[in-house]
């Protein structure tokens, strides 16, 4: 815990120091974002909020030049700035930039259930389209019956329910308890209960 704290402390005044002067290249201000990433997953809420303004100006200076960026460079920094933008209380900029995420890499559970999971928190019927559509397609791309499956088909009835599309909540809960009447173990079977009231 010292240590981490100890390289965000130094870290934190030459990410400064390098976007004033513009003075890294490309490669290494990527490289720069994903050790603020790293050091804002080990720190304080008001650190992380620091460090996650300090990505955006950082992912800034590499937007303005995205021909310079490969492919796999440029995913990476879409990342940054989704990451950032959720960070910094700006979650609708966060929501666009996944959305570029999810077309590029359209398989990818761990960013479909990021984004699944920042437009629930949105808590707008636009947000809750977009969760149930993610949420969707996650479990496409998961077991079926699986813990993780099972999490997915959760969240896709409570955004059902939470759009008042009640006859699809009903028809989901109806097969689901029926195929995997377990629903995943106990955590699980409550939340799934819990959809009953």
């Amino acid at each position: 815990r010292k240590r981490t704290l100890a390289v965000g402390q130094c870290l934190l005044p030459l990410a400064r120091l390098g976007f004033s002067q513009g003075s890294l290249g490309m490669q290494r201000l990527l490289a720069l974002l994903d050790g603020l990433a790293s050091v804002a997953a080990r720190c304080d809420m008001g650190t992380q909020r620091l460090v996650a303004e300090l990505q955006l100006r950082a992912s800034q200076t590499l937007a303005e030049s995205p021909k310079k960026l490969t492919d796999a460079q440029r995913l990476r920094l879409w990342r940054a700035r989704a990451e950032a933008f959720s960070a910094t209380g700006q979650p609708t900029k966060a929501v666009a930039v996944y959305e570029q995420l999810v077309e590029k890499s359209p398989r990818d559970a761990k960013l479909l259930r990021t984004a699944a999971e920042l437009c629930e928190s949105l808590n707008s019927t636009t947000g809750d389209q977009h969760a149930k559509s993610y949420w969707r397609r996650l479990e496409g791309t998961l077991k079926a019956g699986s813990a993780e499956w099972l999490d997915a088909r959760w969240h896709v009835i409570h955004c059902c329910q939470r759009l008042g599309e009640k006859a699809e909540a009903e028809k989901l809960l109806k097969v689901t308890k029926l195929l995997y009447p377990d629903l995943g173990g106990n955590p699980l079977r409550a939340k799934f209960e819990g959809l009953d009231r």
